[in-house]
């Protein structure tokens, strides 16, 4: 069984700081400035720039019906 805090960990913060990266680097910061900002290598803001990290799908382990 996946916890939510597991998924929030594996999914949602990388997603998140992957969006900020890349608005931070669209609004031509440097990938070292964007590195300090969200405490992260100059490394892991290319990976997000080029959708190799933080760009997982989340499935969740529920199914959700419409219920009419």
């Amino acid at each position: 069984m996946i916890h939510p805090q597991e998924l929030e960990v594996w999914y949602v913060i990388p997603a998140v700081w992957r969006e900020i990266a890349n608005e931070l680097v669209s609004m031509c910061w440097k990938q070292k400035d964007a590195a300090t900002v969200l405490g992260v290598t100059e490394a892991a803001v290319s990976q997000y720039a080029n959708k190799k990290r933080g760009s997982g799908k989340i499935i969740l382990p529920l199914e959700f019906k419409n219920r009419a």
